[in-house]
């Protein structure tokens, strides 16, 4: 039910595929400031925000946070999900910017419900893209603001 509530597009998912998502799915919460994926870590399970928000980031070889995205109740991390289909290492870290509840289902289940519901690999999809565009359009602005394109040819 918390899944369906927060994430809409769950509801048209074969009953089957819905039950394997959540029988073993955890309820985990994180309080604010706490680090909810490290770098490098691999990710293990796929998180479903329901409450709060996590801010993705990149620490410079200087010492500098750099924000990529942010994510709310119904979004995805696109480097999560990224980690989870390449089985690479967690490329920067997610920090909860205020007390997060997630669920959270493991890869495994998530990938047999990847395999066998066409609706929920266009979900996956669907908020990936949506993430990754989100992100290109903020590094257009960045980029822009700072010309740091105008060399680039």
């Amino acid at each position: 039910m918390l899944v369906a509530n927060h994430f809409q597009e769950v509801a048209p998912l074969d009953d089957s595929i819905t039950s394997i998502l959540i029988e073993n799915a955890a309820l985990i919460t994180f309080p604010e400031k706490e680090r909810v994926i490290t770098h490098g870590s691999i990710c293990e399970h796929f998180f479903f925000v329901i409450s709060g928000s996590i801010r993705v980031q990149l620490l410079t070889n200087r010492g500098h946070e750099v924000t990529l995205y942010h994510v709310h109740p119904g979004e995805v991390c696109a480097l999560m999900l990224s980690c989870m289909l390449s089985e690479e290492p967690y490329p920067a870290e997610a920090i909860a910017e205020s007390g997060v509840i997630a669920l959270t289902v493991p890869v495994s289940d998530f990938d047999h419900a990847m395999q066998k519901s066409h609706t929920f690999r266009n979900l996956v999809r669907k908020k990936f893209a949506k993430r990754l565009t989100n992100v290109i359009a903020c590094m257009e602005q960045v980029c822009n603001a700072s010309e740091c394109g105008s060399h680039v040819t």
